[in-house]
């Protein structure tokens, strides 16, 4: 197989199915990308083994060479693949697979040589049956994994939270992390969708499928067990996994009536400074919700430190402490898409809320945090 093509074309093809190179391969061929010539195509193709996660992205080509059984397929070490064409300028190159699976790229100034495998040995492209449907705008889908992506849990005895929890219904599509002391949701709503599914998908798939240059337009396929994002010559495809994602309706709560309105950066730095003076073990930090204001306090009696600030605030219920985890409560204030925001609280021992103050009609978001106990102090 021998083709020419610009060195930046197949540098980005290269690091579009990058994306799937597996961090613990089985085998040497796990570590390469899958090369086939299929007519006037050329497919890259790589694979996860761990996650059974492909990335396959296809270029239209002009092929200097006559078809060839043998070495229509090549899988070419992706490290090497990938750092030649990474390192190099703009410019034409030559790409050649000869008999004894040796690689040769070739431009004006430079020859490199490695071996590579015989591609027939290389994993199928896995494919989906009896799947259900639907097309989505992939930057809705960022917009998505850019709220929730930070709440999944990183808990490996958590199998069931360690995914990006996927909800298909009418006009609507959600997207749900938790990692059991936070919870994100968003909803995406106006979806032009019939279907009805779910689907557990590992972390790096869903971020992939979010990553990748393309065409916007996605069409989402999934099954019990797989799940596939096609977009223009693109497509990924990955198993779910297997395990039952915590039912997240019954832990959002309906009744928190007690509503602080502030602004984000507001309640986000003053949690900042108090937690320095938090203890070390907890990071507890204390909410004393009152009329027109929030004190944020924390101490430390190991360290005899203490803190304490006040922010102006609007507060609909009445006088309330709570705590939180000051290190959870940053992370999800970092990311509400939003400058103002309500803290919806019920009691002290009841998850809060945190939503923008005005909600966009297309995509809603919600995120819950866990409180911890409270560990009183005067200041």
């Amino acid at each position: 197989m021998k083709f020419s093509i610009n060195s930046n074309v197949l540098s980005e093809a290269l690091d579009i199915v990058s994306g799937a190179l597996s961090n613990k391969p089985k085998s040497d061929i796990w570590k390469c990308v899958h090369l086939h010539r299929l007519g006037d195509t050329l497919q890259l193709r790589t694979m996860d083994s761990e996650l059974g996660f492909s990335i396959r992205h296809t270029l239209s080509m002009d092929f200097s060479s006559e078809p060839d059984e043998d070495l229509d397929q090549i899988a070419v070490p992706a490290q090497h693949f990938l750092e030649a064409c990474r390192a190099l300028p703009d410019v034409p190159i030559t790409f050649e697979a000869r008999q004894d699976y040796s690689i040769v790229l070739e431009h004006e100034n430079g020859r490199y040589v490695w071996m590579g495998y015989n591609g027939t040995q290389f994993p199928d492209f896995p494919l989906i049956s009896e799947e259900e449907s639907v097309t989505i705008d992939r930057r809705r889908l960022k917009q998505a994994w850019d709220l929730v992506g930070f709440a999944a849990s990183k808990d490996s005895s958590r199998i069931g939270m360690m995914g990006f929890y996927l909800e298909i219904e009418k006009d609507v599509v959600r997207g749900i992390t938790t990692d059991g002391h936070r919870l994100a949701m968003c909803a995406l709503k106006g979806v032009d969708n019939d279907t009805n599914a779910t689907a557990l998908i590992p972390l790096k798939v869903f971020q992939q499928a979010t990553r990748i240059a393309g065409e916007d337009e996605c069409t989402i396929q999934t099954n019990k067990d797989s799940i596939s994002f096609s977009f223009g010559s693109t497509c990924l495809v990955s198993t779910l996994i297997d395990a039952k994602f915590p039912n997240y309706r019954r832990v959002i709560p309906t009744s928190n009536d007690k509503v602080v309105h502030l602004r984000k950066d507001d309640l986000y730095n003053s949690v900042r400074r108090v937690n320095i003076f938090a203890s070390r073990a907890s990071h507890q930090v204390i909410l004393d919700c009152k009329e027109a204001e929030v004190e944020v306090s924390a101490h430390d009696p190991e360290r005899s430190s203490k803190g304490r600030e006040r922010i102006h605030c609007e507060y609909l219920g009445d006088r309330m402490q709570i705590g939180f985890n000051a290190t959870y409560l940053q992370e999800s204030l970092r990311y509400v898409p939003a400058e103002d925001i309500n803290l919806a609280l019920g009691t002290p021992s009841r998850a809060a809320l945190i939503t923008p103050v005005e909600q966009d009609e297309s995509f809603e978001c919600t995120i819950l945090i866990m409180p911890v106990m409270l560990n009183t102090f005067q200041p």
